[in-house]
């Protein structure tokens, strides 16, 4: 790929269209993506349970702990 192509490519996916045509859209709603271009049929994830398994040792976990140390009230002393 070239350089224009990949400024193309970021341009096209933060205004939430497809990366590949421009023209088709990349969220059904707020949030829900799609799976693929409804235009052009570009397939957005190959593999969806990898989006799922970052989402969860990212995000979940560090959240769940944060609540719990704020729910049983640990204070931590450096």
């Amino acid at each position: 790929m070239t350089r224009r192509q990949v400024w193309t490519a970021l341009r096209r996916g933060a205004s939430r269209r497809c990366p590949h045509c421009g023209k088709g859209a990349i969220f059904a709603g707020w949030a829900h993506h799609l799976e693929r271009c409804s235009v052009c049929g570009l397939v957005y994830e190959r593999n969806p349970g990898d989006t799922w398994a970052f989402t969860i040792v990212g995000d979940r976990i560090p959240i769940a702990a944060i609540v719990a140390l704020i729910y049983l009230a640990i204070e931590f002393r450096w």
